[in-house]
């Protein structure tokens, strides 16, 4: 609009010109016809003058066919401008579209990376219970018959295995709230940066507005000087006019000179309107580029000192932002660390018990051999007492077939075990399947990104195209400027008639004029130009659906392969119901079977001390049987 302005007020001051001029020779020219009884010498000057007056109009003629054509040149290039303006406007919109999209799309591939990272992080817990259950299983069964200390270190051992394990919930439950909070800085850290980025991208829109804004003074500040030192050049020729009319005057006599100064009192009040029209529209234009230059200069001075201040400040969170990181990242670590320390301590704590139990089993196998030796004793003694061993063979016996209960027991928790190891087995399959179907995934995710980005690297080469298209047609807009101020200047000294254009022009639509046939080669590169703009739009809505059909190709793979996840979870968490409610019918079996264990340890120590009473009396017995004989012996032998 203000260059539509700038070339109205041209245009007014070329035709008010032109008009002057034309006025001051029809002035001459009358002056030089009641000038008929001076002698030749002022017929001669009258006709050449006429013939120069003649000659200034064909020139004046010419230049504004040149005006016209060029006029129609411009309307041209300004109509291209227009489109490839539209064009580009097109293009950035989508562009800002597409990176909308591949911004949700990257959020939607973290909620999912970290629902990924949680299922494993399950999984891990569940496995790693699993294998603390079958150790316990494997410590119960090499559980001995004898030893009531061993079984008293058993429970301790038990007791600090479960204190551990609590330790270890809560700890891993910690690092769970841990984990949890990472992802929610790291979410908080995303959205920062990408409010910072859109504040960035508004700053700098704000900086180029400024930036237009001063090119635009700058070039009302360079059409006011153009436009004094036309001004100048004006009152200048008005001035030479003035002289030259004076020397004339002085010539001729004192009626017409009377008639002749009435004539120049109204040129000098058309040039004071005219000097009106100007301050009125334009104003001072002296003191104007002092005026304009300074203001804007401290406007634009204080604006990139505040975009200072606030990239300043952004970058102070941003560096906030990552020492609380760092900070959170040591302690998780100084955290696993301890936890890695203690499960060593407790695993040293275990080896030490295994070595226990070796002794105890040691010590039970030398008592066992000493019971042998016992028995082998106790068996020449039990020669007289037939009844007392028959009773003991019977406890015996029923004790062997206790032993052998306990032994089946034992096979059938070996069983449960192997399908409990089977089961595990299965589950780390199915976690191997989970982390393969992520592998493949990612894969997927990241080649879509890729071409994603090489769709956006294409669009982005035909929109650098339409530029360097654009800033072409800027270049010959400029140049037609320059060559339609050059005629200007040329036309401006001579006689011509006043060019008639319309006055009302709409903003969107220019008028082109007729053109002769000679000039039609020369816009034939702009009219290509003109013609490739719908095939533009059509590759566009072309991408545009190729697009849409991709992203929805992509949704659909997703949502099946979430589906898949989702059974695969639920199969799982089935599984390992099952596995769970499995593990409490063999708790509840080996506590029924340390029961039976303890009885029979109870009967065996009671049958001991039956033994170790027995043997007692027998050797009384001997004893006596040994002195009864000793002295029939005394008594037997001659005195």
């Amino acid at each position: 609009m203000i260059f539509k302005a700038n070339e109205l007020r041209k245009e007014m001051v070329f035709n008010t010109h032109l008009t002057a001029v034309n006025r001051a020779f029809d002035a001459l020219s009358i002056d030089s016809s009641h000038n008929t009884h001076a002698g030749r010498a002022s017929n001669t000057t009258r006709m050449s003058d006429n013939l120069a007056a003649r000659q200034v109009q064909l020139n004046a003629k010419e230049l504004a066919m040149k005006y016209q054509s060029l006029f129609q040149d411009y309307s041209k290039i300004k109509a291209q401008h227009t489109i490839l303006k539209k064009a580009v406007k097109k293009e950035r919109s989508e562009n800002v579209v597409l990176q909308g999209n591949v911004k949700d799309k990257e959020k939607e591939l973290r909620k999912l990376h970290g629902q990924l990272d949680i299922l494993t992080f399950h999984n891990e817990r569940l496995s790693k219970r699993i294998e603390a259950v079958q150790e316990l299983d494997t410590k119960g069964s090499h559980f001995s018959l004898l030893g009531g200390a061993i079984k008293k270190e058993l429970e301790k051992s038990n007791q600090a295995l479960d204190a551990a394990k609590a330790d270890l919930t809560k700890k891993i439950e910690e690092n769970e709230e841990l984990h949890a909070e990472l992802s929610e800085i790291n979410h908080i850290y995303t959205d920062n940066l990408n409010g910072l980025y859109k504040q960035i991208s508004e700053l700098e829109k704000q900086i180029e507005e400024l930036q237009v804004e001063r090119s635009l003074l700058q070039s009302e500040s360079s059409q006011s000087t153009s436009l004094v030192k036309e001004k100048e050049e004006l009152s200048s020729k008005i001035q030479a006019l003035e002289d030259q009319l004076v020397s004339q005057i002085e010539g001729v006599p004192e009626s017409e000179r009377d008639e002749l100064l009435e004539k120049q009192m109204l040129l000098q009040d058309e040039i004071n309107m005219l000097r009106a029209i100007l301050f009125v529209k334009v104003g001072p234009l002296e003191d104007k580029n002092e005026k304009v230059d300074m203001p804007l200069a401290t406007q634009v001075q204080k604006s990139l000192d505040d975009i200072k201040q606030m990239t300043a400040q952004y970058i102070s969170t941003l560096d906030e932002l990552v020492t609380n990181l760092k900070i959170a990242k040591d302690s998780w670590s100084d955290e696993m660390k301890n936890l890695v320390s203690e499960l060593e301590a407790y695993q040293q704590q275990i080896s030490l018990l295994k070595e226990d139990h070796g002794e105890c089993s040691n010590t039970i196998a030398s008592l066992t051999q000493k019971t042998e030796d016992l028995e082998n004793l106790v068996a020449t003694l039990q020669q007289d007492h037939a009844s007392s061993q028959q009773q003991l063979e019977s406890a015996s016996s029923s004790a062997t077939d206790q032993i052998q209960q306990l032994q089946l027991n034992i096979n059938t928790l070996e069983q449960t075990n192997a399908s409990l190891q089977k089961a595990n087995d299965e589950l780390a399959a199915m976690r191997d399947t989970l982390v393969k179907d992520n592998a493949s995934y990612r894969l997927d995710t990241t080649a879509s990104l890729d071409r994603l980005a090489s769709e956006l690297a294409e669009k982005r080469q035909a929109f650098e195209s339409l530029e360097t298209k654009w800033t072409d047609l800027t270049k010959k807009h400029a140049a037609l400027e320059e060559h339609v101020t050059d005629l200007e200047h040329q036309l401006q000294p001579r006689n011509g008639a006043p060019v008639e254009e319309e006055d009302n022009e709409d903003d969107d639509e220019a008028f082109v004029y007729p053109v002769p046939s000679n000039e039609e080669p020369s816009t034939n590169e702009e009219k290509d130009v003109i013609l490739s703009t719908p095939d533009i739009e059509v590759l566009i809505a072309e991408r545009e659906a190729k697009l849409k059909q991709f992203y929805e190709a992509q949704v659909d793979q997703l949502t099946e392969k979430l589906q898949m996840v989702d059974s695969k979870v639920a199969r799982y968490a089935s599984l390992s119901q099952s596995l769970q409610e499995k593990l409490v019918k063999e708790q509840e079996e080996k506590n029924a079977l340390q029961e039976q264990i303890q009885a029979i340890t109870f009967e065996n120590g009671r049958l001991q001390e039956t033994i170790t009473t027995t043997e007692k009396k027998y050797q009384e017995q001997m004893d006596a049987l040994t002195e009864y004989t000793m002295t029939i012996q005394m008594q037997a032998q001659p005195k």
